[in-house]
């Protein structure tokens, strides 16, 4: 769905807020034209809130799609600046009487204040959410409350309170069939609850997997219409990270997976986890470095938090002093290009690193609804493995200063020291650390020199890809 009017049209992440797990679905229909007209989105309000929606517009095509993404951006604009649930409907409800092609859209829309629960929801000519709690069957919310967009009928909301525990749930109706059978969607939730008896994990991973299986139960064989499905629940806020430990390449990879499992806690998607885990390595290995003495006779401490805009806020601090001439290099611009922000503050008791990162869910497509598989934490144990034969090396494990030597030695066998052509295949490396990078720059160098041919490889996504792409060294998938 590059590059055409349906990248408008549906947000490609979910925020990662405290007190909230969300979790999405679009289901592209399975005849053409492909662009049609359901949305769906989730985003942090002003004063501890959280809006959400789901869209359906009459139609198809380009057209369908540019009416979604502006019906989507009007309400978000409107609930962001202020305005009450209410009058933001009924902006909409204007839009649509001058714009015929958003002429009877349907819309459910709902704003929670994550600290109490109390939630706000409208549904113009639409189902109203429904509701369970971890005890209670689904219940709708009462009947539509309105009808569809520019039908001139006056704005009411409806309100409920969502405890801790409880879910809400939004969805267009293409997930029924192309008719809105409550009744059915009721169904469909009593029987994904009734096989996640024994799940368990983060509420994130609990939820992604809930939405597989109520599309896997809801009576809609051969999709004919685009539909969405929008899963919310109330959970308690997350507590921060703190741990301190000493500072030693050992116990940097520790604290990497403290992190990775937090960020897992929290609801991060991979690319936050990986991007997130890289940047806070490249820190600790800046503090064993150039905090204190060789060896190294110090601690660091890390700390997380997610604030209440869905960012997270790592930082790494230690109680040494960092001389002029040995205040960072690599790690600290690698760490910078992984994350939205990063900070130092030099004292005389120490240094704190601070790194920002957004948090974002990705919203899977059709071809992502199998329910997910649980994703193995980290280990002080996890170690890298390289199978090197002449011309070729595939690594998999963490690139760090632990194992930095062990990939050096095979990168020389399967280059002939950078003198023969190689494939060096980089898909299976978890973590790309700065010595791993300095490693694959100076045998690049030295293939340039001999006039040999070295190819890097790494999957789009994988984390030694995204480190790749960030110091410009070229590879492929």
């Amino acid at each position: 769905m590059s590059d055409t009017a349906a990248d408008l049209q549906v947000p490609g992440v979910l925020p990662v807020l405290p007190g909230v797990s969300l979790a999405g679905r679009y289901l592209l229909t399975e005849t053409q034209p492909a662009d049609r007209g359901d949305t769906l989105d989730a985003f942090g309000l002003p004063g501890g809130r959280v809006g959400l929606m789901v869209v359906d517009v009459v139609g198809h095509g380009a057209a369908a799609s540019l009416v979604a993404g502006a019906v989507r951006s009007v309400l978000r604009e409107r609930l962001g600046a202020g305005i009450g649930l209410a009058e933001a409907v009924t902006t909409l409800h204007r839009l649509a009487r001058q714009v015929p092609e958003a002429a009877t859209t349907t819309l459910c829309a709902v704003v929670m204040d994550r600290r109490d629960g109390a939630v706000e929801y409208v549904a113009a000519g639409h189902p109203a959410p429904l509701v369970w709690g971890a005890a209670d069957p689904p219940r709708t919310l009462g009947d539509s409350h309105g009808r569809p967009l520019g039908a001139g009928s006056e704005v009411r909301t409806g309100r409920t309170h969502l405890g801790v525990g409880e879910s809400l749930l939004l969805v267009t109706d293409g997930i029924l069939g192309g008719s809105v059978r409550t009744e059915d969607l009721k169904r469909a939730v009593a029987h994904a609850r009734s096989t996640m008896v024994s799940v368990t994990g983060s509420p994130a991973l609990r939820d992604e997997e809930m939405c597989a299986e109520i599309l896997a139960a809801a009576p809609a064989p051969g999709l004919q219409d685009d539909a969405v499905l929008l899963l919310m629940r109330r959970i308690r806020p997350p507590t921060p990270l703190t741990l301190t430990l000493p500072a030693t390449p050992r116990h940097a990879v520790v604290a990497r997976g403290r992190l990775g499992t937090w960020l897992d806690g929290l609801g991060a998607g991979l690319a936050d986890r990986v991007s997130l885990g890289h940047a806070v390595h490249e820190l600790i290995a800046n503090v064993i470095e150039h905090a204190y003495g060789v060896p190294a006779d110090g601690v660091f401490q890390l700390a997380g938090v997610l604030d209440d805009a869905g960012v997270a806020v790592v930082t790494v601090t230690d109680r040494g002093r960092w001389r002029a001439e040995r205040a960072g290099g690599r790690g600290l611009v690698m760490a910078a290009g992984l994350t939205d922000d990063l900070r130092i503050r030099r004292t005389d008791r120490g240094t704190v690193v601070e790194v920002r990162r957004e948090l974002g869910r990705p919203v899977p497509f059709l071809e992502s609804v199998a329910i997910p598989e649980g994703r193995a934490e980290p280990t002080g144990d996890e170690a890298l493995h390289c199978e090197a034969t002449q011309g070729r090396l595939r690594a998999e494990g963490p690139i760090d200063a632990l194992s930095v030597e062990a990939f050096q030695e095979a990168l020389w066998d399967t280059t002939r020291a950078g003198t023969s052509d190689a494939v060096v295949d980089l898909t299976g490396v978890t973590l790309l650390a700065s010595p791993g990078v300095q490693a694959i720059f100076d045998i690049v160098g030295r293939s340039r020199r001999s006039g040999s041919v070295l190819r890097l490889v790494a999957q789009s996504g994988s984390p030694a890809a995204l480190v790749l792409d960030r110091v410009d060294l070229p590879h492929t998938e």
